[in-house]
């Protein structure tokens, strides 16, 4: 398990023997966002970023414990790692994306210049389709992997901002929160909302799905974690 705090160090401690390691300093600014990997090459490692821009690999299979990746040009807000754990996408607060190999470290693509901030990213399963929430309330598809790197598609709008989200097992269910406490369950390829799911009183700011059961377990500013099953 990964924690940060306001000074921009990061903590880490094993769920077996307890041992804490860190902390380490990843941006003297802030770290601002995180993102994790549920299973393949990276399930032991996560990615941060800070609002200097830092973004950096964590985790105790790393020599050194940390591996600064690369730097963005603005803040980071959002960050996600494709399932496979080749790719890691960037979005900053100057409301562009960078898309970067974890093997080599080399910068894939930049897009620029998106209508509304990005706050919530997650790669589906082809490592090429990135799912984006935004400030407006806006869920969209970026295929990173075409030439034209402003393709779009299949974009839908909802009241207040996407805080979070997150993809099932299945790679067309996503989880989407946001402002105000809401919570949908979508079909990406369908573009259907499937439920609406109740409980939340402020703002739902971070979601996980459990790839085996479906369980979802979201975390609020009313300081309530909920489990729920999914519809």
């Amino acid at each position: 398990v990964f924690g940060c705090s306001a000074a921009g160090e990061l903590t880490g401690w094993e769920f077996d023997s307890g041992k804490k390691l860190g902390p380490f300093l990843v941006d003297p600014k802030g770290i601002t966002a995180l993102a994790s990997q549920a299973g393949g090459p990276g399930e032991h490692a996560v990615v941060v970023g800070g609002e200097g821009g830092t973004v950096a690999l964590f985790g105790p299979d790393i020599p050194g414990m940390i591996r600064p990746l690369f730097t963005c040009d603005s803040a980071v807000v959002a960050l996600a790692i494709s399932p496979d754990g080749s790719r890691v996408a960037a979005a900053g607060r100057d409301r562009s994306i960078k898309v970067w190999s974890l093997d080599d470290g080399q910068e894939l693509q930049g897009i620029r210049e998106r209508p509304a901030p990005i706050l919530a990213m997650a790669f589906r399963s082809s490592a090429v389709e990135l799912v984006i929430g935004d400030a407006v309330g806006k869920l969209s598809i970026c295929l990173t992997g075409t030439r034209d790197n402003t393709r779009w598609h299949a974009v839908h709008e909802r009241e207040g901002a996407v805080l979070a989200l997150a993809l099932a097992a299945d790679d067309r269910t996503a989880v989407v929160a946001g402002a105000n406490g809401y919570l949908k369950v979508w079909d990406l390829e369908k573009w259907k909302e499937l439920a609406t799911l109740p409980g939340h009183r402020d703002d739902v700011r971070g979601i996980a799905v459990q790839s085996r059961t479906g369980r979802i377990a979201t975390a609020s500013a009313d300081r309530t974690i909920r489990i729920w099953k999914m519809p």
